[in-house]
């Protein structure tokens, strides 16, 4: 996934949809900053409760036209 997500393939990222409950996990976000640009963000979600949530990669995305299709709907966004 993360390769994917390095080599700007979201059509591949989305293909990553599975969750395992008894296994580590990683959440990817796309985030809009409120000067319009957009970064991608992979949280590592970990299985145990007692670990914390971790910052994987990040990274801006230059080219827009590309990632926002694969971006959830307007109602499903929700602001920091």
């Amino acid at each position: 996934m993360l390769s994917a997500i390095r080599n700007h393939n979201w059509q591949k990222v989305m293909t990553y949809q599975s969750w395992e409950g008894n296994q580590p996990n990683a959440e990817v976000y796309g985030l809009r900053c409120p000067e319009k640009t957009l970064s991608v963000v992979v949280i590592s979600a970990p299985f145990a409760l007692e670990e914390p949530y971790m910052l994987m990669h990040q990274e801006p995305v230059e080219n827009q036209a590309t990632f926002e299709p694969y971006l959830p709907d307007s109602d499903s966004w929700h602001p920091l």
